[in-house]
């Protein structure tokens, strides 16, 4: 799916028009390929990154799994820790 969304934002950033690609983007390594991708298209790549603490992320994910709608599926507080642990913020450099 994301190689079908990353075609498509592709052929609309060569037109000019700004897009935004809501991965996950959890480690360094994907943030460089797509800010590689960018360049040899001749355009921009920006992150924008909103920061929550585990507390925080804890909280909401609580809340999300009590009110479950249908057909929602439910995350463990357990499997949120594991992600948490993998995930690598980006740095202020990456931020710009």
């Amino acid at each position: 799916m994301e190689a079908l969304l990353w075609n498509v934002a592709a052929r609309v950033l060569v037109l000019g028009i700004d897009v935004i690609l809501d991965f996950g983007f959890w480690v360094r390594s994907q943030r460089d390929d797509m800010r590689a991708r960018a360049a040899q298209l001749g355009t921009d790549f920006k992150i924008h990154f909103a920061e929550a603490s585990e507390e925080v992320l804890l909280a909401r994910l609580a809340a999300r799994n009590a009110e479950l709608p249908q057909g929602a599926f439910y995350i463990p507080e357990t499997l949120l820790k594991e992600w948490i642990l993998i995930f690598e913020p980006p740095s202020q450099e990456e931020l710009g």
